[in-house]
């Protein structure tokens, strides 16, 4: 079997949102199709299993097709900048961070051993940053803080986008904001994107998809992830 999830799982990021989307592949089974009463069968043994029912839940097991592996991940984090988070540096990364651009990252220094040297192009969906709060004096140690907001295509280093990475990621936060560096002390996904599973063979509309109750939140459905 092949376990593949979304989201984060360092021990000092939090995965918040409405849970995790994963699939299971199953690789030459006996079995290649369930039926949906077998994945309701299944759901329900694993919700009432005594020794974990409290620290994991499943829901929506349903087949999904090898194609929809598309996921968008949201996050929320801490930043330190070398300089004091003035209104111009707010203006200048949240007018570029307006629309999508395309960061280019080379394997990560922290990852390097385990990870084949290449240079991977990510989205940056949206990208807003603020203040930790209203009227920070900016000769005080707090005006070098703020809050970053994400909206990335799955994959994305975002660690590597604050600090660079040694000047591994281009453009990073301190390239777009035009000062000398950047660093993340907390960082949160807040949610992942995404409606799943995916409403298989379905015309999928973006009203009506962000009016159904099963839909938590407003995700995009696949049809409209790039």
């Amino acid at each position: 079997t092949k376990f593949v999830t979304a989201g984060r799982e360092d021990a000092n990021v939090r995965m918040l949102g409405t849970g995790r989307p994963f699939y299971l592949e199953l690789i030459n089974p006996r079995t290649p199709r369930l039926s949906e009463e077998e994945y309701k069968q299944i759901e329900q043994e694993i919700n009432t299993q005594s020794i974990h029912k409290d620290n994991v839940q499943v829901r929506h097991l349903s087949y999904i097709e090898p194609k929809y592996t598309s996921i968008i991940k949201e996050g929320e984090e801490t930043v330190w900048l070398s300089e004091p988070l003035t209104d111009q540096v707010i203006e200048r990364i949240n007018k570029i961070g307006s629309s999508p651009f395309t960061i280019q990252q080379k394997t990560p220094v922290r990852v390097f051993q385990r990870r084949s040297a290449a240079v991977r192009p990510k989205v940056i969906h949206t990208s807003t940053i603020s203040s930790l709060h209203q009227d920070v004096d900016m000769n005080s140690p707090e005006a070098r803080y703020g809050v970053l907001k994400l909206h990335t295509q799955a994959g994305t280093y975002i660690k590597e986008y604050v600090h660079g990475d040694l000047g591994r990621t281009l453009p990073n936060l301190a390239s777009v904001g035009g000062i000398h560096s950047a660093d993340l002390l907390e960082l949160d996904v807040m949610d992942v994107d995404l409606v799943w599973p995916p409403q298989i063979g379905a015309t999928v509309d973006v009203e009506e998809t962000s009016a159904d109750v099963s839909n938590e939140n407003n995700k995009r459905p696949l049809s409209n992830v790039q």
